[in-house]
């Protein structure tokens, strides 16, 4: 393999470029491809908080290095270039993730080519091809190139003056090249301060250039310009070095620095450090620097090489024996193409020993060469697959904190963050602005006395309280006084964790409000509701205005009585105004047991806050809620739904907050008549045979004057060969939606019926409209011509599972019902108020000809009369018999009605197939005797 490797790459000097120039597009291509894939997959972190903040200032503002934060004005740890570079991509590029993100992904895609160049200069073609592909693939680079901040941009400008100087040194346009080497020095440097430590240390090689030609004044005067230019950052600079350690820096010992060299360079940050693959892996790429270090042409080339990688790290390492300076690879990863160039001669090195030794060297520079290129593939696609898909490795997820908060939020909220230094970050997120957000301790100032008198105030100023818990890095609530204020005097209600890396992403929502009191508030509407073992229900308040205009509407419930159960849960269902039920959710009594066993007064009136969670896209207008009590999560249910309260829904052009809707669907379908079919969403597209699934649709209107009236939906489940299998048709939108609101989201719920007998498969849904019996022209969002019906989206249909195994628990019996189908046994329940549960257990001889139902009667023998019965299909309808396979084990259950008029004594229970056109039964055999009437008695019951 390596031998062909080097062929094809040593192919590109004997053709030509232009076969080394496609090797070089598809590498770009790919580095392409895997820094844009899934982007935006993770929100910004606290420093990415930052770019939008400090980027959206004026030129001057951003040159002074200024930050505002609330009362505070503080200095950027970071030089202003990059900043002034998203300043004004991002009025090219708008300002989302993605805008903020995609000049990294640029900068991160050049430095694939730089590579190429720059190996190619160093030693060969072939370095350069392997050094470019290598970058392309590293999952350091893939990481920072997702994050909207400077490395990536630092790393491309240094290497490119890195470039700058090799030339130099190999003497080609001395003159120009320092020109060159200056100016991408100087934006790296302005991009990031480290990239000091490898100007400093590449000076050495300008000064024994020019010395040679005898530039003793262009030294002098190339060092006088130096100076100038980093003159306007020594205010900022120099007094960092003498302020003692800064916000979440650490001594870091200079092993684990040279341990980042190898591990996080070559792997990035989404490996388990512990893993024995890990540790291989590493040794692996160490073996390739050597070999790279060895491999190189000179010793001149391995010390350009070796200060390119070192300098740096050194630097940093010098530099923390004053205040901690490291804090992770990102400081150091400047120096990261060096160890791509090493690790590209190191591979080089031995797949040219590979092919010119001979004998057993050979055989083994073969081996070793093997090696060293799994671990060259095998590294990229461990990290690279964790960094994608394993949610472990994901970036604090303030971004879902934020919606979530903003989603839940009610009309009176408020938001505390603990580190003020988030807000720039929420305000990046920020939807809703009507939700104020704060940070308490304020900013600059420490937790003190006046913070619990701000807490004081806001308490009584707002309903509820979401405190996001991260504390201020620079320890100003280090004994955490905010929220032992917020414990101590509020009522936590609920707690909720999300995914964080580097730091907990968690929230704390208080109650403001005491549980109790001796009357109902003004606002409360007035109930009184006895349900069994409940609380009497005495009021309902609801915390929002109407038409309600947020997917949470909050509540406080009112109570009189005793505590109920900690297990007990509530179901609340919003109905139409003709009792249709639209939604349906249920919460916990309460999210926080301590409320009830420390807070609730049997004596005096207690309530409940509770959220009422209803979907995006519910039809604007008049609604009921209403309540039933469960005893736990899963039932049963304590009394009747009663209706507690009518309310109504705006349009989802009037919400506080846009929805945000994850469709299923990979497209919009546009309709003739103006409406559109944003998407529709379903629980998993995956669904067996027998059974419905659930499917919402979401039309919108781009028509100020659209009507549904005389309006159908019409979808078909349609085969590989083009063939409708069912067909599901229904009235577009809620019936009372005469006018429907331009370009509100319509959200209507129903269902895809796939019968018992539809074959595992994958199908695909076609979409129409028919207004007033005649189709309605409709297109795909990406299509300009219209049809009559639109393909979207795909179903699978699996098979159910295949049990083979026998039941050790049935009351054997092996019966023969036909030539096809065996009942290996049954199982008879406890008769429970007049319910009778039995269970078939029946096995798939052959597969059977023909779909058979199942009787189970119940005989009186006395007089032979039928007492109870049930027929239908196995499986409650699901499992057809032409659909069984052979060896399969079905389990098929029962309930008998028992009915209370029967008399004591002893009844029959026989079990038979048959057809249901004919209802010719199924000749049955029981221990080789067929059975008279082709029914087979399992077992007699005996009625006391």
């Amino acid at each position: 393999m390596g031998h062909r490797v080097q062929s094809l790459i040593m192919c590109g000097k004997r053709k030509g470029v232009n076969f080394v120039g496609l090797i070089l597009v598809v590498l770009v291509l790919v580095a392409f491809g895997l820094r844009m894939y899934r982007i935006d997959a993770f929100g910004f972190w606290t420093d990415e908080g930052l770019t939008p903040l400090r980027s959206g200032y004026s030129l001057v503002e951003i040159l002074s290095n200024r930050i505002v934060i609330q009362e505070g004005i503080t200095k950027d740890t970071h030089p202003p270039f990059y900043y002034l570079l998203i300043h004004f991509s991002r009025l090219l590029f708008g300002e989302s993730d993605f805008a903020y993100r995609y000049p990294s992904v640029l900068a991160g895609v050049l430095l694939v080519p730089l590579m190429y160049q720059l190996g190619r200069r160093l030693h060969t073609r072939a370095l350069g091809l392997w050094a470019a592909g290598i970058t392309a693939v590293n999952p350091l680079q893939v990481w920072y190139a997702n994050e909207a901040r400077m490395y990536t941009l630092y790393v491309v400008l240094a290497a490119g003056a890195a470039y700058a100087l090799w030339r130099a040194i190999q003497g080609s346009h001395l003159y120009r090249y320092l020109v060159v080497y200056f100016v991408l020095s100087g934006l790296a440097f302005y991009t990031h301060y480290t990239v000091v430590f490898l100007i400093a240390a590449q000076t050495p090689f300008w000064v024994y250039l020019l010395w040679q030609r005898g530039q003793k004044r262009l030294i002098l005067g190339t060092a006088v310009l130096g100076m100038l230019v980093v003159i306007p950052v020594i205010p900022f600079t120099i007094p960092r070095l003498f302020t003692g350690a800064e916000a979440n820096y650490f001594y870091v010992p200079p092993f684990i620095m040279l341990q980042d060299v190898i591990h996080a360079f070559g792997l990035g940050l989404t490996t388990h450090f512990e893993y024995l693959l890990t540790r291989l892996l590493d040794i692996g790429m160490a073996v390739l620097v050597f070999s790279g270090l060895y491999g190189l042409p000179n010793w001149r080339t391995r010390l350009f090489v070796l200060v390119y990688l070192f300098a740096v790290v050194a630097g940093l390492m010098l530099g923390s024996l004053i205040k901690p300076m490291y804090q992770g690879a990102r400081h150091i990863m400047v120096g990261s193409p060096a160890l791509y160039l090493l690790a590209a001669s190191g591979i080089v090195w031995w797949l040219t020993k590979s092919r010119i030794s001979y004998g057993w060297q050979r055989m083994a520079a073969r081996g070793i060469s093997a090696v060293l290129l799994l671990v060259l593939i095998a590294g990229p696609t461990v990290a690279l697959q964790n960094y994608f898909f394993d949610d472990t490795f994901g970036k604090d997820d303030f971004r879902g904190l934020i919606h979530y908060i903003e989603t839940h939020a009610g009309e009176n909220d408020l938001i505390i963050y603990n580190n003020a230094v988030l807000l720039p970050l929420h305000a990046h997120y920020q939807q809703r602005a009507d939700v104020t957000a704060i940070g308490v301790p304020v900013y600059p100032y420490q937790a003190n006395e006046n913070t619990d008198l701000l807490l004081a105030k806001l308490a009584k100023q707002y309903d509820r309280i979401w405190f996001v818990t991260d504390p201020p890095a620079d320890k100003r609530d280090a004994g955490g006084r905010v929220q032992a204020w917020l414990d101590s005097h509020l009522l936590p209600i609920e707690v909720r964790h999300f995914p964080g890396r580097t730091t907990e992403v968690k929230f704390v929502l208080y109650r403001t409000k005491t549980l109790s009191g001796e009357s109902l508030p003004q606002t409360t509407v007035p109930l009184n509701i006895q349900w069994p073992q409940t609380p009497r229900l005495v009021g309902i308040n609801p915390l929002f205005s109407q038409p309600a205009r947020l997917p949470a509407l909050w509540l406080d419930l009112f109570w009189q009585g005793n505590a109920p159960a900690e297990e007990m849960h509530l179901r609340f269902s919003v109905r139409d105004i003709n009792g249709q039920v639209w939604w349906v959710w249920e919460r916990p009594f309460v999210l926080n047991p301590d409320l009830l066993r420390k807070q609730w007064s049997s004596e005096n009136i207690t309530h409940t806050p509770q959220e009422v969670f209803v979907p995006a896209g519910l039809p604007p207008g008049e609604y009921t809620l209403w309540l039933q009590p469960l005893a736990t999560a899963t039932g049963p249910a304590l009394g009747e739904a009663t209706q507690v309260l009518s309310f109504q829904i705006a349009p989802t052009t009037e919400w506080l907050i846009a929805p945000e809707i994850s469709f299923t669907s990979p497209f919009p379908i546009h309709f003739a008549n103006g409406l559109r079919l944003q998407g529709y969403t379903v629980p998993v597209p995956v669904v067996k045979p027998g059974h419905t699934l659930p499917i919402s649709l979401y039309w919108q209107s781009s028509s100020p004057t659209f009507t549904n009236q005389n309006l159908r939906y019409r979808i078909d489940i349609v085969d590989k060969d083009g063939n409708s299998i069912n067909t599901r048709e229904g009235n577009v939108g809620a019936e009372w939606l005469t006018q429907w609101p331009n370009n509100a989201l319509i959200r209507q719920d129903t269902g895809l019926y796939f019968s018992p007998e539809t074959t595992p498969g994958t199908y695909r849904l076609r979409w129409q409209l028919i207004a007033n019996g005649n189709p309605v022209a409709g297109r795909p969002s990406w299509r300009p011509w219209f049809g009559k019906g639109v393909l979207m989206g795909e179903i699978v249909v699996e098979p159910w599972p295949m049990v083979t195994e026998r039941p050790t628990d049935a009351a054997v019996m092996e019966a023969r019902f036909g030539d096809a189908i065996a009942l290996y046994g049954y199982k008879l329940g406890e008769l429970e108020n007049g319910r009778l549960p039995l269970t078939l257990y029946w096995e798939a001889l052959d597969t059977p000809p023909a779909n058979y139902l199942v009787f189970v009667h119940l005989v009186n023998p006395a007089d032979n009369q039928i007492v109870s019965q049930i027929d239908r299909i196995p499986v409650n309808g699901l499992r057809p018999t032409r659909g069984w396979r052979i060896g399969e084990i079905l389990t098929d259950q029962y309930e008998l009605t028992i009915p209370d008029t029967l008399e004591a004594g002893d009844y029959t229970i026989n079990i038979g197939l048959y057809l249901g056109d004919t209802g010719e039964r199924l000749p049955v055999s029981y221990q080789n005797q067929l059975q008279e009437n082709n029914q087979l008695s399992i077992t007699t019951l005996t009625l006391p």
